[in-house]
């Protein structure tokens, strides 16, 4: 099974290497802790190398990991859940990139624990790193930059008064 996976990989390798704007943009989304080559390839199949959905909201839609909320008038308002929309190995792949990052990574192992202790559900927490994980890449790709790990933003506010 391991020679299978590995032949896949190499195969896989080989495709991508084709065509030098795929590769570039696969080895952006390869830097990102979790991603792996394969979700790398799937992201770039399902968005068409970005050019067809680049914005993170409709790409975690399109996927299906987005709460909706279920409301009906004013007697029926159930909690959001998501819906099983969109394909399935794309949800399967960024659920284990989730849990990766979640065990592994330490800015998203504090990020968890941090909601876990907050009493949110298991479950919740890693969808919500699957869509933070679904804005980096997305934001990576149109900067066409490579993860920084020590990366902090600051809010626009805080630039015009230093």
């Amino acid at each position: 099974m391991e020679k299978q996976i590995s032949r896949i990989d190499q195969e896989l390798a080989k495709l991508i290497k084709q065509d030098p704007a795929i590769f570039q943009k696969a080895n952006y989304l390869d830097s990102i802790p979790g991603y792996g080559m394969l979700l790398a390839a799937h992201l770039l199949v399902i968005t068409e190398t970005f050019t067809k959905i680049q914005k993170p909201k409709r790409l975690a839609a399109f996927i299906g990991i987005v709460a909706y909320q279920h409301q009906s008038g004013t007697s029926v308002s159930k909690k959001a859940r998501i819906r099983y929309f969109g394909p399935g190995p794309s949800r399967k792949l960024l659920r284990l990139d989730a849990q990766s990052v979640a065990t592994h990574d330490v800015t998203f192992r504090r990020y968890y624990l941090r909601k876990l202790a907050q009493g949110k559900a298991r479950a919740l927490v890693l969808n919500n790193i699957a869509n933070k994980l679904l804005k980096v890449a997305c934001a990576i790709v149109r900067n066409n930059t490579q993860y920084i790990k020590e990366y902090r933003s600051i809010h626009p506010m805080y630039l015009k008064s230093a």
